[in-house]
């Protein structure tokens, strides 16, 4: 049971997950102020990293910066197998980041940051706590990485430049572990990696930074337990990256502050935008148009978890080749996706800029049987 003590609606979007229309949580399942509603719907999706946060038109950017967000961690027989730092907050740890500002009282001030074309914080916060740390225990961390930010890109690293590696994206695991130097993740996007702490000398401190702010300390009290070592392969996912098929959607986005749109167009409840086949698979192309001020979108869909296939027709990256509900999209670059819904009915898709969504940036798919 969802209880609301707002003074506005609101919604429980649950980001990533594959559920029906009428459960997900969308501008048209919204819950009025000291309401309530009892939302029911079954997981049926591999072991992921997903969150949650409210979806009404006009106060999702508010309601998400002042706090109401959260993690859903969905498990599975393959991932309670494979041998990976499990134990929630000892070597597994979930880490939502967001960059916020505060008011002289040390209260969140949303109205006085807020920007149409995406709200920037001066003060870092990490699960809500800013410079914080954990002290570690074991060989490997397991770290699950949530940009929760309304529009701040975060680029992550190790202090040291040793490689952080990475184990699933959005909607679950990769093939196998994948070393990065950096990981880059905009508002919506997930990374699990695991750091390897067994080169360290006892005491000494390890930091998770992005550009040169901290956002993670690791204190080593001890690094001889858990796992001996990765394992070398995660999951079976099937590649796609010789998937070959005519694109039957193009997707622009254009724009910044209250001009964004998607092919020309900014969002209306009263319409449906695309139309398409339940369990059909299909191409779309993202295109990103390229524009003076060098705009990045981050997209995402209700609903589905879907495949990055090219990026300008090249292959991508090997740490982005799992699932995704979310992906960064760079001013003139195209994207092409394999996406089928397997759930009927009305799901968003927008930029996960915040403000962006709020002003138009945002559309909506019919999935017919």
């Amino acid at each position: 049971m969802t209880s609301i003590h707002l003074k506005q609606s609101t919604s429980f979007h649950w980001h990533g997950a594959i559920l029906p229309s009428s459960s997900d949580g969308g501008p048209h399942q919204t819950v009025a102020a000291g309401q309530s509603r009892l939302i029911n719907f079954k997981v049926n999706q591999p072991a992921a990293t997903l969150w949650y946060h409210p979806h009404a038109v006009g106060s999702t950017a508010i309601q998400v910066y002042k706090g109401l967000a959260g993690f859903l961690l969905v498990d599975d027989q393959n991932s309670r197998r494979i041998k990976l730092p499990k134990t929630y907050g000892k070597d597994d740890f979930p880490v939502v980041v967001q960059d916020r500002n505060f008011d002289k009282n040390n209260q969140l001030n949303y109205r006085q940051a807020a920007s149409s074309n995406g709200t920037l914080g001066d003060k870092l916060l990490v699960n809500g706590t800013q410079n914080p740390y954990i002290e570690t225990t074991t060989k490997y961390i397991r770290l699950r990485l949530l940009n929760g930010s309304n529009a701040r890109k975060y680029i992550f690293k190790l202090n040291d430049g040793r490689p952080l590696y990475q184990i699933g994206t959005d909607g679950g695991f990769l093939k196998k572990p994948v070393p990065e130097k950096q990981i880059i993740l905009t508002p919506g996007e997930r990374a699990e990696v695991v750091v390897n702490l067994g080169g360290y000398s006892q005491g000494s401190q390890v930091k998770l930074k992005s550009k040169e702010s901290s956002v993670l300390t690791m204190r080593i009290k001890s690094n001889r337990g858990g796992e001996a070592k990765l394992p070398h392969r995660l999951t079976n996912i099937q590649s796609v990256n010789n998937f070959n098929r005519k694109v039957v959607q193009n997707i622009t986005l254009s724009g910044m502050g209250h001009m964004v749109s998607i092919n020309n167009k900014q969002f209306s409840m009263k319409r449906i935008d695309i139309k398409v086949k339940q369990n059909t698979a299909q191409i779309w192309k993202i295109s990103n148009k390229d524009n003076m001020m060098g705009e990045i979108h981050p997209f995402h869909i209700h609903g589905v978890q879907f495949r990055l296939l090219s990026v300008n027709g090249n292959t991508p990256a090997s740490n982005m080749q799992g699932r995704k509900d979310t992906i960064m999209t760079r001013p003139g670059n195209q994207y092409k996706i394999m996406i089928k819904f397997t759930q009927p009915g009305v799901f968003m898709y927008h930029c996960h800029n915040l403000e962006h969504e709020e002003t138009g940036m945002m559309g909506q798919i019919q999935v017919v049987p």
